[in-house]
């Protein structure tokens, strides 16, 4: 037989549980995007890292942020291929060549070890929703004058005004550099083009003002 404390002791338990789950972020927001939000990212700040990728030693760079911006109007961004040279680490060139809806063949041009040596690429993008809500861009080099060149984005609407960005970038430029140097630089790219990133979106006239 139950004691009528202990149902109380129970309501008291799931209310508590409830209210705990109604207080956080819908989960749903963020089903498929494979991204757990620390509570740096959650306040405003980033995280990076590095991935491995098989068979070579050069890792890629991963940054992670919320953008102060509805999905819809951070996507146009991410999808403005044309206009890359405003926001990619040391891109001073970048000119679409074909495009189809959301995919394109977009050439690229960058300078680094301070304008000694330039690296070009024609990268294929394409663009498809994944599970959830989840849209993601890839680009994919199909030639050019480095040995590997891809980037993911994944655009996750965190709620109605804020979007869950994760940019990932692998440049294997080949040259006679330690790995481990490549890689940090993979990873400073990715923070510093999430940087540049909500100051673009920041810049521009939004697509979907808030009602106010």
């Amino acid at each position: 037989r139950v004691s009528s404390s202990s149902c109380k002791l129970r309501a008291s338990v799931w209310a508590l549980a409830l209210g705990i789950a109604l207080a956080l972020p819908p989960a749903a927001a963020l089903a498929g995007s494979g991204v757990t939000i620390s509570s740096a990212v959650r306040a405003g700040g980033m995280d990076s890292n590095l991935e491995p990728e098989p068979g070579i030693n050069v890792q890629w760079g991963r940054a992670v942020a919320l953008i102060n911006a509805p999905v819809a109007d951070v996507t146009a961004v991410v999808q403005d291929y044309a206009q890359y040279k405003t926001f990619l680490p040391h891109c001073e060139s970048s000119r679409v060549l074909s495009q189809r809806q959301a995919s394109a063949l977009v050439y690229v041009q960058f300078s680094v070890f301070n304008g000694a040596r330039t690296l070009w690429a024609e990268l294929k993008f394409r663009a498809h929703d994944a599970a959830g809500t989840t849209r993601i861009v890839e680009a994919n080099m199909v030639k050019g004058n480095v040995g590997r060149l891809s980037a993911i984005w994944e655009l996750v609407p965190f709620d109605e005004h804020r979007t869950l960005v994760t940019f990932r970038i692998l440049v294997d430029p080949s040259f006679p550099l330690p790995a481990s140097l490549l890689s940090d630089e993979n990873v400073s790219s990715a923070s510093r083009t999430l940087r540049a990133l909500r100051s673009v979106v920041a810049s521009r006239k939004p697509a979907h003002p808030v009602a106010g």
